[in-house]
């Protein structure tokens, strides 16, 4: 019944027993049961050949996005001189081969473009709520800071697409019933080119969202124009997604040479209900971090005046413009209506916030100064 965890600023509810996600999670100083995808990239980036095996994994290490992104930096031969001696030689080794997965990582980056992937980073809050005692008494605290891509990040979400690509075709080629995550094409909106690299990237992106289609789950593959690959299913995480954990066990039973754990028919069956409750869990933790970001800007007392970017405005009826605007300091979206002569898109604005209320989910915005 719980198709996916539930991650909300102020808690977090795993889809499965804290127990058993332990005991399935990769840990240091054990052997780990695990599925290796194995592939071989072209000079292009483009997949010449893979293999999927069941496999037991050791000497696991790990190490958080900040950390590697540190080795990310480092001279591998220079940090090896310098450290001579000191304990540090595991971690120069780390660093060359983080860097040549770096290096493999942007090669399908750019091969995916070249196949039509479209772009859609835009800034975005990362909400943070915590008990805290003020005078004796226990509160919430609220912090709100932008979630950057980092090098570290881009480099797993890069391996998690070419392991979900992989698991694609090989259900396709061995006529394994099977999921496919698909996206119907969309126009490619060009740059704007007055404007300074970010707020550029900020209004294409956002814009370029708008126009998609969402991407939906198939049991016939078709191809995720999004994300610029003729096959795509979503596998990487069996512990923190049901429907990885239904295809993880079709690729289980091929392995074994047994039977599918599941027909066409019941996958069907299953994507309709597991759809419903992910789309359920997405609206819960969107509302909920809304809320904490309202009662954040309340907090923060009448009047505060915040900077923006303008992403879209829009005038249906040529009277009064919708107006989506980046809060610049939260990574926030928010939309306001001006009724005299609307920013141009890319434009540089300042927001006051008028009332807020965070119980019904309100925020009255004006704009105080334009560029």
């Amino acid at each position: 019944e719980r198709a996916s965890p539930v991650y909300l600023p102020e808690t977090r509810i795993p889809m499965l027993p804290q127990t058993l996600t332990r005991s399935a999670s990769l840990a240091e100083q054990r052997d780990n049961d695990g599925l290796t995808f194995a592939v071989r990239l072209g000079h292009s980036g483009d997949i010449e050949e893979y293999r999927i095996v069941p496999s037991r994994v050791i000497n696991v290490k790990k190490a958080t996005y900040s950390q590697v992104d540190e080795l990310l930096t480092w001279n591998p031969e220079a940090a090896l001189e310098e450290r001579e001696g000191r304990g540090d030689a595991e971690q120069v080794k780390s660093s060359f081969i983080l860097q040549r997965l770096m290096t493999l990582a942007k090669r399908r980056m750019s091969f995916r473009m070249l196949q039509g992937a479209l772009s859609t980073q835009i800034p975005k809050a990362q909400v943070t709520v915590w008990d805290e005692i003020v005078n004796g008494e226990k509160r919430k605290e609220v912090k709100v800071e932008i979630s950057s891509q980092t090098p570290s990040r881009m480099m797993i979400a890069e391996f998690m697409l070419l392991a979900g690509e992989v698991a694609a075709r090989f259900a396709h080629e061995r006529g394994i019933p099977f999921v496919y995550r698909t996206q119907l094409p969309v126009l490619k909106v060009p740059d704007f080119p007055d404007l300074d690299h970010f707020r550029n990237e900020a209004c294409r992106n956002f814009q370029q969202v708008l126009m998609m289609k969402p991407a939906v789950n198939l049991v016939m593959p078709a191809r995720h124009n999004g994300l610029g690959l003729s096959l795509y299913s979503q596998i990487t995480s069996p512990i923190r997604r049901y429907m990885d954990l239904l295809l993880h066990r079709q690729l289980r039973a091929s392995l074994l040479g047994s039977a599918p754990a599941y027909s066409t028919d019941r996958l069907q069956h299953l994507i309709t209900k597991l759809d419903r409750k992910v789309a359920a869990i997405s609206r819960l933790q969107r509302s909920s971090e809304r809320f904490w970001i309202l009662e954040y800007l309340r907090r923060k007392g009448p009047d505060i005046i915040l900077s923006g970017t303008v992403l879209r405005s829009y005038n249906p009826a040529g009277l009064v413009s919708q107006v989506s605007i980046l809060l610049d300091e939260l990574g926030h979206i928010e939309t306001l209506r001006v009724a005299d002569k609307a920013p141009k898109v890319g434009a540089k604005v300042n927001v006051q916030v008028k009332e807020c209320n965070p119980v019904i989910g309100t925020i009255k915005l004006e704009l105080v100064r334009l560029e």
